[in-house]
Protein backbone atom coordinates (compact mmCIF):
# COMPACT_ATOMS: atom_id res chain seq x y z
CA UNK A 1 0.00 0.00 0.00
CA UNK A 2 1.29 3.00 -1.09
CA UNK A 3 1.48 6.03 1.68
CA UNK A 4 0.85 9.65 0.89
CA UNK A 5 3.96 11.60 1.74
CA UNK A 6 4.14 15.20 1.09
CA UNK A 7 6.61 18.20 1.91
CA UNK A 8 5.89 21.70 1.37
CA UNK A 9 7.30 24.88 2.13
CA UNK A 10 5.99 28.32 2.77
CA UNK A 11 9.63 30.52 1.97
CA UNK A 12 10.10 33.62 4.87
CA UNK A 13 12.71 35.52 5.56
CA UNK A 14 16.13 35.34 4.15
CA UNK A 15 17.95 35.31 6.56
CA UNK A 16 21.99 35.85 7.31
CA UNK A 17 23.01 35.88 3.57
CA UNK A 18 20.63 38.70 2.34
CA UNK A 19 23.40 41.55 2.95
CA UNK A 20 25.64 39.24 1.06
CA UNK A 21 23.62 39.01 -1.60
CA UNK A 22 23.11 42.56 -1.85
CA UNK A 23 26.13 43.78 -1.76
CA UNK A 24 26.89 41.97 -5.00
CA UNK A 25 30.11 41.32 -4.20
CA UNK A 26 31.14 38.09 -5.83
CA UNK A 27 33.85 37.42 -3.59
CA UNK A 28 31.90 37.98 -0.66
CA UNK A 29 29.45 34.80 -1.70
CA UNK A 30 32.21 32.61 -2.55
CA UNK A 31 33.35 33.14 1.36
CA UNK A 32 30.17 32.73 2.82
CA UNK A 33 30.67 29.98 5.32
CA UNK A 34 28.27 26.89 4.62
CA UNK A 35 27.00 26.92 8.05
CA UNK A 36 25.65 30.64 7.67
CA UNK A 37 24.11 29.29 4.56
CA UNK A 38 22.64 25.97 6.19
CA UNK A 39 21.50 26.99 9.57
CA UNK A 40 21.16 30.76 9.22
CA UNK A 41 19.23 31.44 5.97
CA UNK A 42 16.36 31.00 3.87
CA UNK A 43 13.97 30.45 6.78
CA UNK A 44 10.29 29.05 5.89
CA UNK A 45 7.36 27.33 7.46
CA UNK A 46 7.61 23.35 6.66
CA UNK A 47 5.24 20.67 6.72
CA UNK A 48 6.01 17.20 6.27
CA UNK A 49 3.16 14.90 5.88
CA UNK A 50 3.70 10.65 5.98
CA UNK A 51 0.57 8.63 6.49
CA UNK A 52 -1.89 10.95 7.63
CA UNK A 53 0.34 12.50 10.24
CA UNK A 54 1.93 16.20 9.76
CA UNK A 55 5.24 17.04 10.90
CA UNK A 56 5.34 20.81 11.08
CA UNK A 57 8.88 22.93 11.56
CA UNK A 58 7.96 26.49 11.31
CA UNK A 59 10.68 29.03 10.96
CA UNK A 60 12.86 26.64 9.81
CA UNK A 61 15.89 26.90 7.78
CA UNK A 62 15.26 24.79 4.77
CA UNK A 63 18.47 23.42 3.78
CA UNK A 64 19.17 22.29 7.23
CA UNK A 65 16.02 20.65 6.94
CA UNK A 66 16.68 19.20 3.80
CA UNK A 67 20.40 17.90 5.06
CA UNK A 68 19.33 16.96 8.48
CA UNK A 69 17.14 14.47 7.12
CA UNK A 70 19.00 13.38 4.54
CA UNK A 71 21.95 12.27 6.82
CA UNK A 72 19.21 10.97 9.32
CA UNK A 73 17.85 8.76 6.51
CA UNK A 74 21.23 7.58 5.27
CA UNK A 75 22.04 6.58 8.95
CA UNK A 76 18.70 4.51 8.96
CA UNK A 77 19.65 2.62 6.03
CA UNK A 78 23.42 2.16 7.86
CA UNK A 79 22.63 1.76 10.98
CA UNK A 80 18.69 1.22 11.96
CA UNK A 81 18.03 4.57 14.01
CA UNK A 82 18.34 7.67 13.95
CA UNK A 83 16.89 11.13 15.70
CA UNK A 84 16.18 13.92 13.05
CA UNK A 85 17.34 16.77 14.91
CA UNK A 86 16.77 20.44 13.55
CA UNK A 87 18.65 23.51 14.33
CA UNK A 88 17.07 25.07 17.75
CA UNK A 89 14.30 23.45 17.32
CA UNK A 90 13.26 21.68 20.56
CA UNK A 91 12.02 18.36 19.02
CA UNK A 92 13.11 15.73 17.11
CA UNK A 93 11.70 12.57 15.10
CA UNK A 94 12.83 9.41 16.08
CA UNK A 95 13.54 7.37 12.81
CA UNK A 96 14.00 3.68 12.82
CA UNK A 97 13.94 0.98 10.44
CA UNK A 98 11.79 -1.79 10.41
CA UNK A 99 11.58 -4.25 7.38
CA UNK A 100 11.59 -2.04 4.41
CA UNK A 101 9.60 0.62 6.53
CA UNK A 102 10.97 3.62 8.25
CA UNK A 103 9.48 4.35 11.42
CA UNK A 104 8.74 7.74 12.71
CA UNK A 105 7.79 9.44 16.17
CA UNK A 106 7.40 12.71 17.24
CA UNK A 107 9.27 13.07 20.51
CA UNK A 108 6.76 16.11 20.75
CA UNK A 109 3.31 14.14 20.52
CA UNK A 110 5.09 10.76 20.38
CA UNK A 111 2.64 9.90 17.40
CA UNK A 112 3.88 7.38 15.28
CA UNK A 113 3.58 6.40 11.66
CA UNK A 114 5.05 3.93 9.28
CA UNK A 115 6.09 4.76 5.69
CA UNK A 116 8.46 2.74 3.00
CA UNK A 117 11.94 3.93 2.91
CA UNK A 118 12.68 4.50 -0.75
CA UNK A 119 9.71 6.69 -0.67
CA UNK A 120 10.44 9.16 2.19
CA UNK A 121 13.58 9.36 0.84
CA UNK A 122 12.56 10.27 -2.60
CA UNK A 123 9.99 12.75 -1.33
CA UNK A 124 13.53 14.34 0.38
CA UNK A 125 15.00 14.11 -2.64
CA UNK A 126 12.44 15.57 -4.42
CA UNK A 127 12.11 18.62 -1.85
CA UNK A 128 15.77 18.97 -2.05
CA UNK A 129 15.21 19.64 -5.63
CA UNK A 130 12.74 21.92 -5.88
CA UNK A 131 14.01 24.04 -3.15
CA UNK A 132 17.64 24.30 -5.06
CA UNK A 133 15.34 25.19 -7.78
CA UNK A 134 13.64 28.08 -6.23
CA UNK A 135 16.54 29.28 -4.46
CA UNK A 136 19.06 29.48 -7.27
CA UNK A 137 16.88 30.62 -9.87
CA UNK A 138 16.24 33.99 -7.23
CA UNK A 139 19.67 33.82 -6.52
CA UNK A 140 22.02 32.33 -9.33
CA UNK A 141 25.03 33.45 -7.91
CA UNK A 142 24.83 31.01 -5.46
CA UNK A 143 26.16 28.83 -6.78
CA UNK A 144 29.45 30.23 -6.60
CA UNK A 145 29.78 29.50 -3.60
CA UNK A 146 31.31 25.80 -2.61
CA UNK A 147 28.99 24.84 -0.59
CA UNK A 148 25.39 25.58 -2.35
CA UNK A 149 27.14 24.41 -5.49
CA UNK A 150 27.79 20.92 -4.09
CA UNK A 151 24.56 20.87 -2.86
CA UNK A 152 23.39 21.36 -6.36
CA UNK A 153 25.36 19.17 -7.95
CA UNK A 154 24.68 15.98 -5.26
CA UNK A 155 21.01 16.76 -6.49
CA UNK A 156 21.85 16.47 -9.45
CA UNK A 157 19.98 19.33 -10.18
CA UNK A 158 22.78 20.19 -13.31
CA UNK A 159 20.95 17.43 -14.89
CA UNK A 160 17.47 18.14 -14.35
CA UNK A 161 17.43 19.99 -17.25
CA UNK A 162 18.99 22.76 -19.80
CA UNK A 163 17.55 26.17 -17.47
CA UNK A 164 19.36 24.11 -14.58
CA UNK A 165 22.30 23.39 -16.44
CA UNK A 166 23.31 26.87 -17.43
CA UNK A 167 22.05 28.36 -14.59
CA UNK A 168 25.22 26.53 -12.84
CA UNK A 169 27.52 26.75 -16.13
CA UNK A 170 27.30 30.05 -15.97
CA UNK A 171 28.03 30.78 -12.23
CA UNK A 172 31.08 28.73 -13.05
CA UNK A 173 32.12 30.71 -15.45
CA UNK A 174 31.32 33.76 -13.47
CA UNK A 175 33.56 32.67 -10.67
CA UNK A 176 36.47 30.85 -12.52
CA UNK A 177 36.40 32.65 -15.52
CA UNK A 178 37.98 36.20 -14.06
CA UNK A 179 40.60 34.13 -12.62
CA UNK A 180 43.91 36.22 -13.28
CA UNK A 181 46.74 33.11 -12.65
Amino acid sequence: MEQAISISWEPGKIGAVAETLASGSDDDIIGLEGYVIRERSFFGDIMLSMGGMDFPFPRTPVLDFIISWKFSLDEVALTGVSDVGIIDKYHVTRLALRDYEVVATSTETQATVSVPFVEILAAILRFTRSVLDEITREYPDLLMNDFMENLFRGSLMRELGEEQFLRHSAAMKKRFGRRTD
